[in-house]
């Protein structure tokens, strides 16, 4: 391990070798692990009612990310921005007025900020130009999502802008995760790992489970965040108490290629829980697969449980033997690989629950919410789910089916919803997509 894998993390003394040890032992910040029953990394109380053979007390909070107890010690090195100067970026885009407007309202301040953006509306776009002036200044930068299916999207996306920047991927799936770079592209919980070592954070998705009203990652952001450094929140739902936590806030409802939000169409199918379980699909569903086939567009088709999944996909191999399709959740080991089957057009459509719900782009995509009436769905979800259809230039309108197996509220709160989006969206200057 070098010294500067130190810098700015905590690291149990416990997982180093001896060796290790007495080469840092002189040179990093030693901290107790638990301080008056407080873990000093993930910021949770630690109740000592499990406890080790010898009786230690330890955080069961965060052991997922190596076990701390009370007889260990967290190693740290203040970050000290070791950074060579950046001299150049590689993007040859353009923002439009309103995105422009948002980088100009981030740029005025130094405090938290919370960008509210359609889905479409290019806020990883909006970024660089904020990412690119702090890179200047030799800052730290950690962008941070909840989902995996998030960092795996803006990883290569960022990479490619930045490429002559120090820039590593951090999830749970990945092995040899780490090294000290400038820019650190990982999920909420990775930063459980960090203490004081970046000057900005961004957070996409930042209403998206599992961090939303989760107060362990949310420590571990503000812990992570330098006592003067800033933190930018992206997301295109936020909640009443996210609106609440920021004072500066940036509202764009309108995408970046001017087009509308689909609107989504609701169509009545009786009993398709209990026709699925018969190897039956509903009626409507089969008459999409058929226009699926015919145009050769990708498709996601969204179902309330992971069982579901599973019973779709049969019923849709038995219906169209030659139809290539796959089944994915949050359970599947293989279900990076399958999203970039997609992505790379192997395979047409996925079968999913709302793992796919945001944060993936797939360009020319219809969608179908089978079972939105299901409490799994919510307006929020749904709402997402319609942000994933028109979010390329190439095709920015798509279809957008609801199945339900009868009409409720939430129903009618989305269109609802679109519509209020749509009509500040043409405001703006946004317009409905005509063939």
């Amino acid at each position: 391990m070098e010294k500067e894998h130190f810098y700015g993390r905590l690291i149990i003394k416990s997982k180093l070798t001896t060796i290790e040890q007495k080469q840092f032992e002189n040179v990093v910040d030693r901290r107790p692990t638990i301080i008056n029953d407080q873990c000093q990394r993930c910021s949770q109380i630690v109740t000592g009612k499990i406890r080790l053979a010898g009786a230690e007390k330890y955080c069961i909070c965060c052991q997922q990310l190596g076990r701390i107890s009370e007889d260990d010690e967290l190693w740290t090195i203040n970050e000290p921005n070791d950074f060579n100067m950046v001299k150049n970026w590689d993007w040859s885009g353009k923002l439009t007025k309103p995105q422009m407007q948002v980088v100009t309202e981030i740029l005025s301040h130094n405090q938290k900020h919370l960008v509210w953006a359609v889905t479409g509306a290019g806020k990883t776009e909006i970024l660089f130009p904020i990412i690119w002036q702090g890179l200047k200044q030799r800052k730290r930068i950690a962008i941070a999502a909840p989902r995996i299916d998030v960092i795996n999207e803006l990883f290569p996306r960022f990479k490619r802008v930045f490429p002559t920047v120090t820039m590593c991927a951090m999830h749970g799936a990945i092995k040899d995760q780490y090294a000290y770079t400038q820019i650190v592209v990982c999920t909420t919980h990775q930063l459980l790992k960090f203490k004081a070592a970046f000057d900005l954070i961004i957070v996409d998705e930042v209403d998206a489970y599992p961090l939303s009203g989760n107060q362990m990652l949310w420590s571990a952001i503000n812990n992570a965040c330098k006592n003067n450094g800033r933190q930018i929140w992206l997301s295109a739902t936020p909640t009443t108490t996210l609106l609440k936590q920021v004072r500066q806030i940036s509202y764009l409802p309108l995408r970046f290629h001017n087009f509308l939000l689909p609107e989504c169409k609701i169509t009545l199918v009786n009993r398709w829980q209990h026709n699925l379980k018969r190897g039956k699909l509903p009626a409507f569903l089969i008459k999409c697969l058929k226009n699926f086939t015919i145009n050769g567009l990708p498709f996601l088709i969204f179902v309330p449980t992971i069982e579901d999944t599973q019973a779709v996909l049969q019923s849709i191999n038995k219906y169209f033997p030659n139809l290539k399709v796959m089944a994915v959740h949050s359970r599947d080991t293989e279900r990076i690989n399958k999203i970039l089957a997609l992505r790379q057009a192997k395979i047409q459509g996925l079968v999913t629950t709302l793992i796919l719900e945001r944060g993936v782009t797939f360009p020319d995509i219809d969608v179908i919410v089978l079972g939105a009436e299901h409490s799994n769905f919510t307006v929020t979800s749904l709402l997402q789910i319609i942000g994933r259809v028109g979010r390329k230039l190439s095709r920015p309108n798509g279809e957008v089916y609801f199945l339900t197996n009868y009409y409720c509220l939430k129903l009618y709160q989305v269109k609802k919803l679109i519509k209020k989006i749509n009509t500040k969206a043409q405001i703006m200057g946004g317009r409905k997509y005509e063939l």
